[in-house]
């Protein structure tokens, strides 16, 4: 890499799985991101099959408009991963054994206690002029070279090694070479739609920057991003752009860090030395899953129940049976119930409760599909709130949780 400072960058992710659709491109969003808060413009990501030319064209192009160009994937040993190949067709150089790669090879071989195969040869040829970069979590050294004007760096698909090597070895040189390194604050937002969070901060939003503010909505969480250069100036901006965004988004702002709801909601709890337990019908184990996603949450959380059948309520939550003859299952009543049941079954400081009709069938007129109750309670009474989510079933079931976890957070407040 030469003296050049890097300002714009782009991603080639490669892999059949990818353009089939099999498996989602997580890897360029964690890269971008990364690159992106270093003060780097990601100008462009791009997803290609295994084609040896596919790559090559997309590595061939790209490095001549950028300053760094990143590639996952294919680095592997099988006759299927051919970045290596593509990178040195691009580049117009052979592909040569390199003694530091094989020693690589050799030295986390060693580490696992196995003996490599002749086909992990394969992965110790670099294009002539190439660099390894050592890859701590696998096998696969990862390779750095210069292409046309851009700084190239290919690392493995797996996200583990892909993370270390980007972290460990990527970021650092990047940012020593950016020219205005980038800080940036995150809001996270719960019971706003996206286009009421917009409507909101449409002024900072339509600006522009600096500081640059844009947003994005995974399952009820918006996540609002601003950003500008990390200097005196850059930084006042900042602070004054986040405290009107701030004000204009009320309780509805849960955090100012990059964290979920249930980390949020887990540090909380721990913090004020109390306990949830949780009681799902429709959500199945997805609430219990959010909080236990969290490290430390075994100090917060002491039982989960899926009690999807009515008998399961009675026999576990103590609903009462004429409480579900009288009022159905996917009730208000019910939600209460169960609440207040899994509180008490486990000791805890709070019971959260989730039932509803996540489809694709089993709605009604009275309780149409995409209706959830949930409910908490807690050591001041027992709350409940009646929800309507749309999409398909999962969509349902992931709303519901929020749902539930932010009704959870307000109890707390």
């Amino acid at each position: 890499m030469g003296e050049r400072p890097l300002r714009t960058a782009a991603i080639v992710a490669t892999g059949e799985e990818l353009v089939r659709g099999a498996t989602v491109d997580t890897n360029s969003a964690w890269i971008a991101a990364r690159l992106r808060s270093a003060g780097i413009e990601v100008a462009e990501v791009r997803v290609v099959g295994d084609r040896l030319e596919a790559i090559r064209d997309a590595v061939a192009e790209l490095s001549r408009r950028v300053d760094l160009l990143v590639v996952t994937g294919g680095l592997g040993p099988t006759p299927d991963d051919r970045t290596r190949d593509a990178l040195a067709a691009a580049a117009a150089v052979p592909l040569e054994r390199d003694a530091a790669s094989e020693a690589m090879l050799q030295a986390w071989f060693a580490r696992i206690g196995r003996t490599p195969s002749a086909s992990n040869a394969r992965q110790a040829l670099l294009p002539q002029g190439a660099r390894p970069i050592e890859n701590s979590r696998g096998s696969a050294p990862g390779i750095e070279l210069e292409i046309g004007r851009a700084w190239v760096v290919a690392v493995p698909g797996v996200p583990s090694e892909m993370r270390a090597m980007i972290g460990d070895f990527v970021l650092p040189k990047a940012r020593a070479a950016t020219a205005a390194p980038l800080v940036e604050r995150h809001l996270q937002v719960v019971g706003l739609p996206e286009s009421v969070v917009g409507e909101r901060i449409a002024a900072w939003m339509e600006a522009r920057g600096p500081p640059l503010v844009s947003d994005v909505v995974r399952h009820g969480i918006v996540t609002v991003t601003a950003s500008d250069r990390d200097d005196a100036d850059g930084r006042a901006r900042l602070d004054q752009c986040v405290a009107a965004m701030r004000a204009a988004l009320g309780d509805h702002l849960f955090s100012e860090r990059d964290e979920t709801l249930a980390k949020f909601l887990v540090d909380r709890l721990r913090d004020r030395r109390e306990t949830v337990a949780a009681a799902e019908s429709c959500t199945g184990g997805l609430l219990a899953a959010a909080l236990t996603d969290v490290p430390g949450s075994s100090e917060v959380l002491l039982e989960a129940c899926v009690t999807y059948a009515e008998r399961a309520k009675e026999r576990l939550l103590a609903v009462p049976a004429e409480l579900l003859r009288d009022h159905g299952a996917v009730s208000e009543p019910i939600a209460r119930a169960m609440a207040e049941g899994v509180r008490v079954r486990a000791g805890a400081s709070y019971g959260i409760a989730t039932t509803g009709v996540a489809g694709p069938g089993g709605g009604s007129e009275l309780t149409p599909v995409g209706v959830v109750h949930l409910a908490v309670s807690g050591p001041r009474g027992t709350d409940h709130a009646r929800r309507r989510y749309s999409g398909d079933r999962d969509s349902v079931r992931r709303f519901a949780v929020i749902g539930a976890l932010d009704l959870l957070r307000r109890q707390l407040r």
